[in-house]
């Protein structure tokens, strides 16, 4: 985000973003060190996407079964 004119240049914004993953897939990444790992080197929007997908589900079976699929594919360094 570029914010106000200082001198006659543009100065940048500087945010630091974080996510804060739910308890389930929390925990999931830390039994699954390389899942850890690779989950820890996606970008921002990647780790929103991931958490906000397991999140939206309605019931802890779902739930569940999103965490446990986050995890396969994150132990063999795919994204979706």
């Amino acid at each position: 985000m570029w914010g106000s004119y200082a001198g006659g240049q543009p100065r940048r914004h500087r945010r630091h973003f974080t996510v804060r993953a739910r308890i389930e897939l929390a925990t999931a990444l830390d039994a699954a060190p390389e899942a850890a790992a690779f989950f820890a080197g996606l970008s921002y929007t990647n780790k929103r996407l991931y958490v906000l997908w397991v999140e939206e589900a309605k019931k802890q079976e779902t739930r569940s079964a999103r965490v446990a699929k986050a995890i396969e594919m994150h132990s063999e360094h795919r994204t979706r």
